[in-house]
């Protein structure tokens, strides 16, 4: 971003960065990759602040379980792995790369010309129904 500042257009320009739920759920075996994911959603953050002066908007999308090759060695054991998941997402099922690719669309165009520090979540309800699902009574 650093030296993609001196070619963006002041006052229409867009930064996006890319988060995870993981930043705000805890994940088994995730403790590196949450805690860089939470300073990702910080650093939007601070950057909106940052460079309001030159009109510059920074968000960041966190994603959800979305269905990618990441998914690949688990699915080679068990093939109902994504279903699996999904029932436990509210909205019953695992996110496609185009909801991201359309949540960062949007971010980037003039609708979005009143957003910025804001760190958008697509995760199907999960992050918010996280502790329900995990027997949790926080």
């Amino acid at each position: 971003m650093k030296y993609a500042l001196d070619f963006l257009e002041k006052a229409d320009a867009s930064i996006i960065l890319i988060s995870s739920i993981a930043k705000q759920i805890n994940l088994k075996d995730s403790s590196i990759y949450s805690s860089t994911k939470a300073a990702v959603s910080k650093l939007a953050k601070n950057l909106a602040y940052d460079l309001s002066d030159d009109m510059i908007r920074v968000n960041a999308i966190s994603p959800g379980f979305i269905e990618t090759p990441f998914f690949a060695p688990r699915l080679a054991n068990s093939s109902d792995y994504l279903s699996e998941i999904a029932r436990g997402i509210p909205l019953k099922r695992i996110g496609k790369p185009i909801d991201i690719a359309n949540a960062a669309t949007f971010l980037a165009s003039n609708e979005a010309s009143y957003i910025t520090g804001d760190d958008l979540v697509f995760d199907g309800g999960l992050s918010e129904s996280f502790s329900l699902l995990n027997g949790s009574e926080e």
